[in-house]
C-alpha cells in the first residue's frame, strides 16, 4: 500500500491559515503558503502513482495509458504547473486554460513560494528584486496587499489574507482532479492511507476531506 503524504501537507498548511486568522501569526501565513504549494505538489506525483498501482492490477488498457502518461509527467522535467494542466486534462477530459482563474491563482501561490524560498535582501541599500515586486503588484490586483508600504517582503507578504487565498486556490485546483481520479476503474477499492488519517472505502468524497476550502 503506498503511504501518500498530500494530504498530511495540506492540513498543515489549512491548520496554519486558520491560526494565522485567529493570532495574525505571521509565522503561520509563511507555513500554509510554503506548504499549500508542496501539497499540490505531492498531490500531482502521488495522482500519477497511484493511478500506476490500479493500473498494473487491472486490464484496462485506457488505464494502463493514462498511467503512463501520468508517469512520465512525474519523471519529466516538467514545471509544477504544467504537470497540474496536463494531469487536469488527462484525468478530467478538459483543459486547464492558463488564463483561468484557477490556474492564474495557483501560478501567484508558486511565485510567491518560490520568491520565499529563494528570497534575497530587500529594502533601501539594496536593489529591488523584480520577481517580488511582480508578486506585490499581483497581489495588490487581487485586494491581498492593501497598499501597505513595507521594506520587508517578508512581512509584506505575511498576511491572514494572503494564507487564506493560497488555501483555497490549491483546494479548488485540487479537487476537482481528485473527484476525477475517483471515477477511475478500481479506484474506489484504492485505500489511501496519510500520516494525518486512515482513510476508508466508504468515504463519499475523499477529495472534499483531504483538501477542503477555508471560509
Amino acid at each position: 500500500m503506498l503511504r501518500l503524504h498530500a494530504g498530511s501537507l495540506f492540513a498543515i498548511a489549512r491548520n496554519a491559515a486558520q491560526a494565522s486568522q485567529r493570532t495574525d501569526d505571521r509565522e503561520q501565513t509563511l507555513i500554509a503558503v510554503v506548504f499549500a504549494v508542496l501539497a499540490l505538489e505531492a498531490f500531482l506525483n502521488e495522482t500519477a502513482m497511484r493511478t500506476n498501482a490500479i493500473a498494473q492490477n487491472g486490464q484496462d488498457p485506457t488505464l494502463v495509458s493514462t498511467a503512463a502518461t501520468l508517469l512520465n509527467l512525474e519523471e519529466s522535467r516538467e514545471s509544477l504547473l504544467g504537470k497540474l494542466r496536463r494531469t487536469h486534462e488527462v484525468l478530467c477530459g478538459t483543459e486547464l486554460p492558463k488564463g483561468s482563474d484557477c490556474y492564474q491563482r495557483i501560478r501567484l501561490c508558486v511565485k510567491l513560494r518560490d520568491s520565499l524560498v529563494h528570497l534575497k535582501p530587500s529594502g533601501v541599500l539594496v536593489n529591488h528584486d523584480d520577481r517580488q515586486e511582480n508578486v506585490i503588484r499581483e497581489l495588490n490586483q487581487r485586494s491581498l496587499f492593501g497598499g501597505r508600504t513595507v521594506d520587508s517582503f517578508l512581512v509584506a507578504v505575511s498576511t491572514p489574507e494572503i494564507a487564506l487565498f493560497c488555501i483555497n486556490a490549491v483546494s479548488d485546483a485540487i479537487r476537482p482532479i481528485m473527484s476525477s481520479f475517483e471515477q477511475l476503474p478500481e479506484a474506489p477499492r484504492f485505500v489511501e492511507a496519510i500520516c494525518v488519517k486512515e482513510l476508508s472505502d466508504q468515504e463519499s468524497s475523499r477529495a472534499d476531506v483531504l483538501f477542503p476550502p477555508l471560509d
